[in-house]
């Protein structure tokens, strides 16, 4: 198995999964660093044909932790 990682908009991070025995299809999970209240938010996790909107969700998380409302 690979690992690989991707700074994705608004500081959100992707952690990509890929290879393996019987093309095993990629996964993604996403992550946020709240650096003001050291906090790793665990996010979502998808595959690649989800990547769009998984983002999007993602970034919908992340705006009140970015106001400091969660």
């Amino acid at each position: 198995m690979h690992f690989q990682s991707f700074i994705e908009p608004d500081g959100i991070k992707a952690i990509d999964q890929k290879g393996g025995k019987g093309k095993l299809m990629q996964s993604r999970l996403y992550i946020f660093p709240h650096t003001e209240t050291k906090t790793l938010h665990v996010i979502s996790i998808g595959n690649k044909t989800d990547q769009k909107g998984d983002i999007n969700e993602c970034r919908e998380y992340i705006k009140p932790l970015r106001k400091g409302k969660r």
